[in-house]
Order: C-alpha cells, then sequence, then structure tokens
C-alpha cells in the first residue's frame, strides 16, 4: 500500500512546488534544476536581521523540504533532507510549519507501514510488530494534532470570509493551502492510528481513525457515516482509501455488519480506482473473519476464486490463511468453530501449493504448527519433515548446511535420522513430482540430516537425486555441490571425480567451481573448460591468486601441445597469464616462502622462459629478463642449490638469450659451459646455435661472408664429423646438413675455400642418400661438386633434377643441358649415347637457349643425326 499512499501524496501536494517567489536567485536555481543548492542558498537566508524576513526564509525552506520529501525516491538522499528539516524544525521553534511537520511524518511512516502490512501477512514477529506500533502511534499522534491545529485555523479563515470581504483573496489562497494540508494531515493520521489499532488492539486508536477518515469523507469531524458520503468522490484515491480504512477500523471496534456495508458500498463504486479495488477481496475477508461469518466468507472466496482463473493469488492465499489460523484459536465467539474455519484454510494452502508456494505453507506451519493437509502426499510429509529437521537443527546447536564432519551424540543423530526418513518419504511421494522445486528443496534437506545422521554415503545419493529433480532449479547447484562434499567426506575421491566434473560443466559461474578445480588436479577437464572458469574470479577474491597460478598452468599445458602452427599464439596466451603468476609467486617469497615458495618461482620461471624463445624469429626478451631476474631472486631469498638438471637448462636459455641480444661471444662460453659439464643438453643448445646464427644470417644480421662461415662453425660444433672425411654423417638431421651445404655454397662463392666445399658435397651426397635433398639443394650440390672437381657428384644431381622436373619444360631443358656437359667432359661415350636417344626425340634440341647449347654438345660429340 505505502507506494500507492507515496503517490496520494504527491497528488494532494502538486500545488507546492508551483509557489511563487520574488527571489531571482531562487526562481533561477528552480528553473535550472539545482535542489541542493537552493536549499543552500534558503538555509543562509534565515539569518536574516528582523523576526517577519527569518519566518519568510523559515517557511520557504520548509516549503522546500516538504516539496523535495515528497518525490524524493532515493533513501539516502530522502534521510539527508529529513536530517535537514528536522534540524530546521529545532532552530526555529517559534514558527509553525505543518507542511514539513507532514512530510517528516509521511517519511516515517512509509517503513512503518511496510511493517504493519507484513504483519498482516505474519512474516514478522512481535518484536518488530511492536516498534512498528510504537512508531506509527507516535507518528498518528504527531499528525492528529497538526490536524487539530490545521482545523482550527481553517475553520476561523471560513468564518472570516463568510463575514467580510477585506483580503478575501489571500484569505481563500491560504485556506486552500490549509485544507491541503489538513487532508495530507487526516489521510495519514488515519492510517497511522488504524494501524496502531491493528497491531496492539488499541480501540482508542481505531476511534481516531474513523474521526480523522472523517474529515476526508464529509463527516465534518465525526465518525463517517454511508448517508453522508459522497459516492461520486470515491474516483479520488485517497478518498476511496479512507473509505477503506474505515470500514477496517469499525471491524477492529466489533462493528461487524458497518463494517460490511462499507465494504459493499466501496465495491459497488463502478469508479472505484484499481489501486483500491485490488484490495476488496483480502479487506473483505479480513472483516468477514474478525465477524466470524465463515459461511459468506466461503462463498466471498469462491467467488473470487473463480474470477481469478481458478485460484487466489500468492499474498491472497497467504493472509487468508494466516487469518482464518488465528481465527481457529478464539474460541470467545462461537462462529469461531474450528470446523467452519479449517476449510478455508484448506482452500488457502491448496492454492498456495498449485502455485508451487509449498515454501509459504511450511513457513506457515512452523508459525501456528499444524494445518489441514493430506498426510501422505508431499507437502504434508514435507511439512512434518522440516518441523523434524529444524527441532534436529536447534538441537544440535551448529549450522548443518556446511556439511563439517562432526561426531554427534546420539540423541542428535537420532533426531536427525528422524528428519531424514520423514523428508525422504516425501521425495519419493506420489504426488512429490508436481512440486520440482519444493522437492529439490526436501532432498537437499534430506541429504544434510542423513550426512549429520552419520551415513555420508546415502546422503550423497539424495543429494545427487535431489539434483536430478530439478536440474534448471535454484537450489540445483547447491544439491550437486553438497553431493560432491558428502562423496568426498566418505573418502571416495575416485567416485566425487564425476560428480565434481558434472558440477564445473554446469554451473562454471562462482567460487564453487573454482575451489573444485583448485582441489581436484585430477578432473580430466578440458583445458579450455578449465581456463574459462579460473577466467572468471573476481581480483578482490580470496581465490585471485591460486586461481592466477593454476591458470598459468592450464594454459603452459595446452601451449607445450600446442602444433606448430599455434605455438607462437598460445605461448602468448601463457606469457600473459603468466605475468600474473609469477607475480604472486614472488609476493610469498617475499613474506617468507622458503625453499618451497623459491622452488615455485623457479618451476614458473623455467615455463616462461620455455614459452618466451618458442618462436626464434621473435623471442619475448623483456619475459625472459624478468624470468631471469626471479631465478635470482629464487636463489638469494630461498637460500636453495639448483638441480644440475634444472642449472643445465637455465645455462642453455640464458645463451639463448644473450645470442639475441647479439652477445655471440657470450652464448659460445655459455654452449662451452655446458658442453665442459657434459651435459645432456649440449647437443639441444648446439642446434639453438645453429638457428639463431643461420637465422641471423638470413636476416641480414651477419653480413658477407662471415654468415656462412659462423654458421658452418656452429654446424661443426654440433656434428664434428661433418669436418672428418672418413666418419659417417648418418646420425646429422637431415635439416643440419641442408643448412650445411646452403653456408658451404656461398663460403664457396666469395672464395674457393676446398675444406669447406668438401663438407658441404658430403652433407649434400648424404642428403640425396636419404631422398632429402631438395632442388634447391640438388642444384647447391651440383654446383659445389663440379667446383671441387667432383663431376660424378654433379653429373648426378643434375639428372636427378632432369628426373624431378616435369619433361620438356624450360627447367627440364635446363637440367638436360647441364647433365650432357657434365657427362661430356667425364665420359663422352656415354655423353654421345643420351645425346643421340635426346636429339632423336628433340631434333632442334629444344627451346631456346637450352636447344642451341646442347645442339653445340652433340655436333662435337658426333650425337647429331
Amino acid at each position: 500500500m505505502w507506494r500507492v499512499a507515496s503517490a496520494v501524496i504527491v497528488t494532494l501536494a502538486a500545488g507546492t512546488a508551483a509557489q511563487r517567489t520574488t527571489d531571482p536567485v531562487e526562481r533561477y536555481l528552480i528553473h535550472a534544476g539545482l535542489p541542493d543548492v537552493l536549499g543552500a542558498h534558503l538555509r543562509a537566508r534565515l539569518d536574516a536581521t528582523t523576526p517577519t524576513e527569518r519566518r519568510a526564509a523559515a517557511e520557504r525552506l520548509a516549503a522546500h523540504y516538504a516539496e523535495r520529501l515528497a518525490i524524493e525516491r532515493d533513501p539516502d538522499k530522502a534521510a539527508l533532507i529529513s536530517d535537514a528539516a528536522f534540524a530546521l524544525l529545532r532552530d526555529v521553534p517559534e514558527i509553525n510549519l505543518p507542511s514539513l511537520r507532514i512530510q517528516l511524518a509521511r517519511a516515517r511512516y512509509a517503513d512503518a507501514e511496510r511493517a504493519a502490512e507484513r504483519w498482516r501477512l505474519r512474516l514478522i514477529d512481535e518484536d518488530e510488530r511492536d516498534a512498528a506500533a510504537a512508531l506509527l502511534d507516535e507518528i498518528g499522534g504527531e499528525l492528529a494534532a497538526t490536524f487539530n491545529g490545521l482545523d482550527r485555523r481553517a475553520r476561523t479563515l471560513e468564518r472570516r470570509l463568510a463575514g467580510s470581504t477585506r483580503d478575501a483573496e489571500n484569505d481563500r489562497a491560504e485556506l486552500r493551502e490549509l485544507v491541503r494540508q489538513r487532508s495530507l494531515s487526516a489521510y495519514y493520521g488515519g492510517w497511522s492510528h488504524y494501524y496502531v489499532a491493528l497491531l496492539s488492539g488499541n480501540r482508542a486508536s481505531a476511534g481516531e481513525a474513523l474521526r480523522l477518515f472523517g474529515s476526508l469523507l464529509n463527516a465534518d469531524g465525526d465518525r463517517p457515516t454511508l448517508e453522508r458520503l459522497v459516492r461520486g468522490q470515491l474516483v479520488l484515491e485517497h478518498v476511496a482509501r479512507a473509505a477503506l480504512g474505515s470500514a477496517l477500523a469499525y471491524a477492529l471496534l466489533d462493528e461487524h455488519e458497518l463494517a460490511r456495508a462499507w465494504i459493499n458500498e466501496i465495491a459497488r463504486s463502478g469508479e472505484l480506482p484499481d489501486s483500491v479495488r485490488r484490495q476488496i477481496f483480502s479487506r473483505r475477508a479480513e472483516v468477514l473473519v474478525r465477524a466470524g461469518r465463515w459461511d459468506a466468507l466461503r462463498s466471498v472466496v469462491a467467488d473470487h476464486r473463480s474470477a481469478s482463473e481458478g485460484s487466489l493469488g500468492v499474498l491472497e492465499a497467504r493472509l487468508l490463511a494466516v487469518t482464518a489460523l488465528e481465527a481457529m484459536d478464539d474460541f470467545r465467539r462461537a462462529e469461531s468453530r474450528r470446523e467452519l474455519a479449517e476449510p478455508i484454510v484448506g482452500v488457502a494452502v491448496a492454492d498456495l501449493i498449485d502455485r508451487g508456494e509449498a515454501a509459504q505453507v511450511v513457513d506457515i506451519a512452523r508459525r501456528f504448527g499444524t494445518l489441514p493437509l493430506d498426510d501422505d502426499g508431499f507437502i504434508g510429509r514435507y511439512v512434518r519433515g522440516i518441523v523434524a529437521f529444524q527441532s534436529a537443527r536447534d538441537g544440535a546447536g551448529f549450522d548443518p548446511f556446511t556439511l563439517e564432519a562432526r561426531t554427534l551424540d546420539a540423541e542428535p543423530r537420532r533426531l536427525f535420522t528422524e528428519a531424514a526418513d520423514l523428508l525422504d518419504g516425501a521425495f519419493i511421494a506420489d504426488n512429490a513430482e508436481r512440486f520440482p522445486g519444493e522437492r529439490q528443496r526436501c532432498g537437499l534437506l534430506a541429504g544434510v540430516a542423513r550426512f549429520y545422521a552419520g551415513d555420508a554415503e546415502r546422503a550423497a545419493a539424495r543429494f545427487e537425486a535431489a539434483y536430478g529433480a530439478d536440474e534448471s532449479g535454484q537450489l540445483a547447484d547447491d544439491a550437486l555441490w553438497s553431493a560432491v562434499i558428502a562423496m568426498q567426506r566418505t573418502g571416495r575421491e575416485a567416485e566425487a571425480l564425476p560428480l565434481a566434473r558434472l558440477f564445473i560443466e554446469r554451473f562454471p559461474a562462482g567460487e564453487r567451481a573454482i575451489r573444485l578445480l583448485l582441489r581436484s588436479p585430477d578432473l580430466e577437464i578440458d583445458p579450455e573448460r578449465v581456463a574459462e572458469v579460473l577466467l572468471r574470479v573476481d581480483p578482490q577474491s580470496s581465490l585471485w591468486g591460486v586461481s592466477r597460478r593454476r591458470l598459468a598452468s592450464v594454459y603452459y599445458a595446452i601451449f607445450r601441445e600446442a602444433a606448430p602452427d599455434d605455438r607462437e599464439a598460445e605461448s602468448a596466451r601463457f606469457l600473459a597469464a603468466a605475468d600474473a603468476a609469477l607475480r604472486v609467486e614472488l609476493e610469498e617469497l617475499a613474506v617468507g616462502g622458503g625453499s618451497e615458495a623459491a622452488q615455485a618461482v623457479i618451476r614458473r620461471a623455467r615455463q616462461i622462459l620455455d614459452a618466451a624463445f618458442a618462436t626464434l624469429k621473435a623471442p619475448d626478451l623483456t619475459r625472459a629478463t624478468l624470468a631471469f631476474d626471479a631465478v635470482d631472486e629464487a636463489r638469494t631469498r630461498g637460500s636453495i642449490s639448483i638441480e644440475p638438471g634444472v642449472e643445465d637448462e637455465l645455462t642453455l636459455r640464458r645463451m639463448q638469450l644473450a645470442d639475441a641480444t647479439g652477445n655471440g661471444v657470450l652464448a659460445v662460453s655459455l654452449l662451452e659451459q655446458l658442453e665442459s659439464r657434459g651435459s645432456p643438453l649440449a647437443a639441444s643448445a648446439s642446434r639453438l646455435r645453429l638457428q639463431r646464427v643461420y637465422q641471423s644470417w638470413q636476416d641480414g644480421e651477419i653480413r658477407g661472408i662471415d654468415g656462412p662461415r659462423e654458421t658452418i662453425g656452429a654446424a661443426l660444433r654440433l656434428s664434428p664429423q661433418l669436418g672428418d672425411s672418413g666418419a659417417a654423417l648418418g646420425e646429422i638431421e637431415a635439416p643440419v646438413l641442408a643448412v650445411v651445404l646452403e653456408a658451404a655454397a656461398a663460403v664457396w662463392s666469395f672464395e674457393n675455400d676446398a675444406e669447406i666445399g668438401e663438407i658441404g658435397v658430403r652433407a649434400g651426397l648424404e642428403l640425396v642418400r636419404r631422398r632429402a635433398a631438395s632442388e634447391a639443394a640438388l642444384i647447391r650440390l651440383a654446383s659445389l661438386a663440379e667446383a671441387s672437381g667432383r663431376l660424378d657428384a654433379a653429373s648426378s644431381s643434375w639428372s636427378r633434377l632432369s628426373l624431378a622436373r616435369a619433361a620438356g619444360t624450360d627447367a627440364w631443358f635446363e637440367a638436360r643441358h647441364e647433365l650432357f656437359r657434365l657427362l661430356a667432359q667425364s665420359d663422352e661415350t656415354v655423353a654421345r649415347n643420351a645425346l643421340i636417344q635426346h636429339m632423336a626425340l628433340y631434333p632442334g634440341g629444344g627451346p631456346a637457349p637450352w636447344g642451341e647449347r646442347i645442339r653445340r654438345i652433340a655436333d662435337r660429340l658426333g650425337a647429331n643425326p
């Protein structure tokens, strides 16, 4: 009701904001919409020198506060305005400011009315009820006094206007404002006194409510009567509400027939505001219950249910149930016999159940002890189970929903067992599926009770069944989470894992999923799904640090398994996550984490270094440098010795960093350290060194002959057998052989270094032997072999090229020419026979320029027909 009551205030106070002022500053601030500045301006005027000016300033400030209180919806702002208004009343006690007093009372009234309405529904306890009654009694007294003062002043003005015309216009304007304020004080004063009577049973307050309502209903200060009611005014909301309040006040005074007559008259109004019409049923039911007219009430309930699609609204049903249940215990009137009220309660409870509001039924049962329910149905069993669960919980003296491992005495265990049996019975009742949401709640409670009864295994099964009862229900996550916890409490972690996986899949948002991920690393969940969950952790959460560490580990695992084309992207994603993880681990180290924290830092630094050098062309040198700084800090703070294998790995990474920053001397020195220690990583380091030098040569970072010579040197360090003409090259990787061949050919192009030329030819021939030589490698081998006097190797290379190239193409004729040319130098007979076959197929020798060149060789050898 209170929201609509606020609308009534705005309607009644509509003229206040339009009050005129002669102050230009005030007019500007109103026009500019600056209420706070306006308030400060008006407060400053309180220091006016004359009493008249001070009074005018106080009244204008009071009007300003009243206007703002009437429309302000922000509770914090309204509280500030109220504080300022009370300060004004305190500082200027000599000035009567009824408008402000009314608005302050109205602001306090809203919360009190809300509490009173909740008491009607029995949603608050008696202490809250008594507090609301005391506040309403204070508000009602203030408003009644304000009303009386306003009424006296209004009557004085009315008499003066009836006997004189002097200052008539000013008097009429003042009278209009007095009447408006009087109506406000009467309206809120009447409802305040009504609620006092309802909450405390004070009959005098009900009488005062009628007097105040009467001023709004043409009763001239007396109790309202139907004879003086102006029916056409019921279209006005505050009048209709005053009429409704009058009916309720008469009911509190046991004038039941008069109360019913008022309700009926209001209901017959054709233009009743909807906000009032919606209350007619519940207020009429309240009046009939107080009158003990159960027969009439049954008829009213049946008619209303028929007009409302066959059932009562949730609040209507609850109100009817609690009102009737209280009357069932009242035997002062013969009409209030239990058997007459019980069917009404049954209808209300049934409608609550049909609307899925079993929780309302349970709450009512807790408050009143018993309900007319089907003992064998879900609700009846559920209610008894909840009552038993409440007794067990109260007896245990702790919150059972934490599922903590506890050893209980025999009596608490017995109470939990009794509750579990009752709740299990409700869960499997024939009609339980009609209430999926409450059935899930029932299963959850049954599982908790079974857990503390000492049977965690059956508890887990009930939790899992509760989840299955409504997988999309509001408590589905609670049920599944509890199933996981209960199964873990049994020590059967393996059986808890499928439930944990299901929970994370179904409910990834929230700290529970995070806790499961962090607690159970063997969940076998898709890493991307794990990352998705971890990324949701709020930076303010206590789990943020550990989640960042786990996230980095997940991304590192993905990076390590990534396909070559994806490694660069995955390394970047891991490195971004690793930044936060390393910060967390360094913070733990800084606060005295000891050797364990130091090892964690080194482990993370090694992962960062691995990813930072994932791509040869674009290593992340900044992160690599920071990782080495972290390693150094871990050594210092943790006072630890690093295992030889890890030390070798770090040395290899330092070599990579030296190479990437152009410090080749340091890189070679670090490589030599690995070799001198006989490290298993020496070969990997040599291979990386070769890759770096080769890439630097290809990128033009090493110019001239230095690039290929350094490449050959790095290759010889990796595979010394390349320099031994008698050694086999079968263990050398094909890419290394290809690089050596390319570098040797490049060196030869600068200078005829026979030793390097031989190394290149041997590498090329090994590639040919493995059938791993590319076309470019065959061309290099042919050129280098010919320059070294190895004509057989050169002609063999061009022969392979002619077989590899498409016959008849320019490239093919080129290969044939080079073959014939080399054969003519090494074996003219073989060359002549080959040329005879070629010229028979291609009489001209082939297209220019290769045809002419081939004909010249054929003519010289006599092989041209």
